[in-house]
């Protein structure tokens, strides 16, 4: 319960409320809790970088497939262009 309150008071204070709470650990002999939230906020930054990259491959081939889509329609002429599956076909 003592566990709820003391995170409870930490989040009212957002940011800095965190950074008081990992600063004032070290010197009350948890250094090692310290440690421990340093590694998270790592990975937590690590997996937001990975998801972030993702997220930009997949909107590159998204404006890659349009542009292949408006090459194709433009290739076509007067034939009409017929997207099935990925595929792009003359009808």
């Amino acid at each position: 319960m003592r566990n709820r309150i003391l995170l409870s008071k930490i989040s009212q204070y957002g940011y800095r409320g965190y950074r008081v709470l990992k600063d004032s650990l070290a010197p009350s002999g948890h250094g090692h809790l310290v440690q421990y939230l340093t590694d998270q906020e790592d990975n937590v930054l690590s997996e937001l970088d990975q998801n972030r990259h993702d997220s930009l491959a997949l909107e590159r081939l998204r404006e890659v497939k349009r542009m292949e889509l408006e090459e194709a329609r433009r290739n076509a002429g007067n034939q009409g262009v017929c997207v099935c599956e990925g595929l792009y076909l003359l009808v």
